[in-house]
């Protein structure tokens, strides 16, 4: 029978969720999410038989097209030989899933944060608003289970649901990084999420009201029982009439 009908160049161009030949009983099986998985398929008195073979290009030990027609022709020899062919008792290869990409992308970023507050508002973010997708392979997550997981938040609080769409696509690159992943990245924005997510609601909050000149003393000495950045900001805004913009990225030399 034709052999080495596939090609590596020919795989990577593959996005369509299938089963594809390379020739006398090896064949690739492409999922829906993305997942692609090797096996061999052979008959014995009759009866078909299929033998996995390794995932390809995923998990911690991926089988290239090379690996996966040698294990094929060993196959093939033991069939001519009269050899049955028994799958050994293996442990079930473990999945890995959103919540393992996510744990061990934390871990990395574990030198790089700005500070307490930003490692914690990353921890909280993924570890709660995105626990949805903690359970799913991330080699599986599609653009449906991103949608499902922003929504709840997309309209009522839109910056918390930016910051979550953006940490998702994070942790999920960090999979494609490390080939536990092969198709593209479903929590993209650009392109993708924002053709199906549904548009917001404008806020008008107007302006706030301003302050009587006679209370000023008051909101003075108020500011000044508080230790806070922030209150330093507004009463050297107060004293100076500088801009707001101007209080905010003023550093102290």
């Amino acid at each position: 029978m034709a052999r080495h009908k596939l090609s590596e160049a020919g795989l990577k161009r593959i996005d369509k969720a299938g089963v594809y030949s390379d020739g006398d009983g090896l064949f690739l099986r492409i999922r829906k999410g993305g997942s692609r998985q090797w096996f061999f398929i052979y008959k014995r008195d009759g009866k078909r038989s299929e033998l996995g073979l390794g995932g390809y290009g995923q998990g911690t030990a991926p089988v290239s097209l090379v690996l996966a027609r040698e294990k094929a022709e060993v196959l093939r020899q033991r069939l001519a030989r009269g050899e049955e062919l028994r799958v050994e008792a293996k442990p079930t290869p473990r999945v890995i899933t959103f919540e393992h990409c996510m744990d061990e992308l934390l871990k990395a970023k574990a030198g790089n944060w700005k500070n307490a507050k930003h490692k914690a508002q990353w921890e909280m973010t993924l570890k709660e608003y995105a626990k949805p997708l903690h359970a799913l392979p991330v080699a599986d997550i599609t653009l449906g289970d991103v949608k499902e997981c922003l929504l709840p938040h997309w309209q009522e609080r839109p910056e918390t649901a930016d910051r979550l769409r953006s940490r998702i696509q994070a942790v999920i690159d960090y999979g494609i990084a490390h080939e536990w992943r092969t198709a593209g990245n479903p929590a993209r924005w650009r392109g993708l999420l924002d053709k199906v997510m549904p548009e917001r609601q404008k806020l008008s909050r107007g302006h706030h009201a301003a302050l009587a000149y006679d209370k000023t003393p008051a909101m003075m000495a108020k500011l000044r029982e508080s230790t806070g950045t922030a209150a330093r900001a507004v009463e050297f805004v107060t004293l100076t009439a500088a801009r707001s913009g101007e209080a905010r990225g003023a550093k102290n030399f």
